[in-house]
This record gives structure tokens, C-alpha cells and sequence, in this order.
């Protein structure tokens, strides 16, 4: 058997799109794969039987374990997200923010939280923005594509990492990879002026390599709706807030941060210490569990 190791660049209808030492297979699945329920993903580190060197054409025959698991979109071995956002339009969907930073740090890879469109920011907008995110838990990276704004930063954050980029439509995300690139990888479409939202040009995922840094990247449409994972609920939720960590020491071991009293959380939103916006989000959230029975 003619083996050798690659990575699923891209599905499409049951073809699997491996790349090998630069040289790109098309492949099928093992039945097995079937047998066991386990459908091969974007991202996945793979064996391959090679059937045809000619026509590069293989078949998968082990699919590697997976350092990150995501099930909508269908993708692995992600370790790091950017979730791209813009201030003004479209405007920032705190919730949906929050759901996404829930969910990632769920799945366990590192999160980068980056603004766009900076060129057409007032410094009231930037100030606003600076209220807004003050105590975040995270690093707000701004950006523009259109003059370049930090993008040399967002390279070098690439370097050695299999990154995902999402955000809601109209943010930018293709005119980012592109500008990455530095060619046309995806499709790009304006703004609608009707209903001031994006339309969809991004129709499956697919993994792109940048050699010189050593960087896979995923452009992918599935983060536009979001819903927090199921197996989280009212009781582990505190472990996703990230922000909450270094106050655990409340007068109750299983404070919930809400009601209790002594609760060293709450004490630090009084102190200015944990974001308002982040807090009520978690209230909110919580809130929303517990009335159904979750």
C-alpha cells in the first residue's frame, strides 16, 4: 500500500480534498468510517492510500485524533479563532459575541476578539468602544483592511496555527483572507443597502495554507447563528467567563454569582473590575437555562 499522511483542505459532496507535501489528493472515505459514524472533517490530520498518482486520487484509510472538534460548521484541530466584528455596520451583536466566546472556550482554543473598519471610525466611536470593552477578558484587536490598520499583526498571530475566522455577515472576513493572502481566495460581496447585512458568498469550508508562516486558515459560513451548546447549562456556565476566575473565592463553593451574598464576583463588578456588558450577559444567559429547566 502506498501510504502517506496529509490534512482535509476541503469537503465537497462526499470528495475529500487532502493535501500532501503541496500536493493535493482527491479522495473518498472508508466504508468503515460509515460503520463507525465518523465522518471525516475539514482540518483532519489523515492517512491516505494513494489509488492513482497520476490523477491524484486516494482513498482515506485513518483518520488522526483531534485536538478540537467542532460540529457545526464541521471542523478540527482548530486552535485558535478570530471572531471578526465591526462597530458600526453591521453593528456589534453583543449576544452573539458572547455565545461564540462561550462555545470556544467550551471547545478549548484560544480566542482573539478583532474590530474592523477603523477608517470609517470617529474618535467618539473609538472612545465609545473603549467604554464598552473596558475589563474585557480578552484583547481587542483593531483593524482595517482598507489601510492596513494591524494586519502585519494578525499575520504573525497566524504563524504555526490552524486559525478560523467568523463573525457575522458583512464584517469583512473575505476582504481579510484576501488581504492575507494577498489574493482573491474568496468571493466578495457589498453590503446590502436594503437590508444591511451581508449576503453569503462563502458556500463551504475549506483550509488554506500560508507556508511561509506555517499557518492554516479556515474560512467557513457557519458562525452567522449561533446557540450555545447544549451540554453546557446554569451550573457550569461561570466556567466560560473566563473573567470570573481569579474571584472564586465566594462565601459559597457553588455560588452561582447571582444572588448569593459574599460573592466575590459581584464584589468585583462593584470595584469596576469585571466587565458590566460580560456580567449581565452572564445573568442573562443564566436566566434563560434556568427557566428551561437546563
Amino acid at each position: 500500500m502506498n501510504n502517506i499522511d496529509g490534512i482535509i483542505i476541503k469537503a465537497i459532496d462526499g470528495f475529500y480534498y487532502i493535501l500532501c507535501d503541496d500536493v493535493e489528493y482527491c479522495c473518498r472515505s472508508r466504508k468503515k468510517f460509515r460503520f463507525k459514524e465518523i465522518v471525516p472533517k475539514v482540518g483532519d490530520r489523515v492517512t491516505i492510500n494513494i489509488i492513482d498518482e497520476d490523477k491524484r486520487e486516494g482513498v482515506i484509510e485513518h483518520i488522526h485524533d483531534r485536538s478540537s472538534d467542532f460540529i457545526r460548521p464541521p471542523i478540527s484541530n482548530v486552535s485558535q479563532v478570530f471572531i471578526l466584528l465591526s462597530y458600526l455596520d453591521p453593528k456589534i451583536n453583543f449576544e452573539m459575541l458572547n455565545k461564540m466566546i462561550i462555545n470556544f472556550e467550551a471547545t478549548g482554543v484560544n480566542i482573539n476578539v478583532v474590530i474592523n473598519k477603523y477608517d470609517l471610525h470617529t474618535q467618539e466611536n473609538n472612545n465609545e468602544i473603549d467604554e464598552i470593552f473596558r475589563n474585557f477578558p480578552y484583547e481587542i484587536i483593531p483593524i482595517s483592511v482598507e489601510n492596513d490598520m494591524n494586519i502585519d499583526l494578525i499575520k504573525e498571530r497566524l504563524r504555526d496555527n490552524i486559525s478560523c475566522f467568523c463573525g457575522p455577515s458583512g464584517v469583512g472576513k473575505s476582504s481579510l483572507l484576501n488581504k492575507i493572502m494577498n489574493k482573491d481566495i474568496m468571493e466578495t460581496s457589498e453590503l446590502s443597502t436594503k437590508v444591511k447585512r451581508g449576503r453569503h458568498t462563502t458556500r463551504f469550508s475549506q483550509l488554506i495554507y500560508r507556508r511561509d508562516l506555517n499557518a492554516y486558515i479556515v474560512d467557513t459560513p457557519g458562525f452567522t447563528s449561533v446557540e450555545i451548546l447544549k451540554h453546557i447549562d446554569k451550573y457550569v456556565l461561570k466556567n466560560y467567563f473566563i473573567d470570573f476566575d481569579e474571584y472564586s473565592n465566594c462565601k459559597f463553593r457553588e455560588c452561582s454569582h447571582i444572588n448569593e451574598v459574599d460573592c466575590e464576583v459581584k464584589h468585583a463588578l462593584e470595584d469596576g473590575k469585571i466587565n458590566k456588558m460580560r456580567y449581565d450577559m452572564y445573568v442573562r444567559f443564566y436566566n434563560k437555562f434556568k427557566e428551561k429547566g437546563r
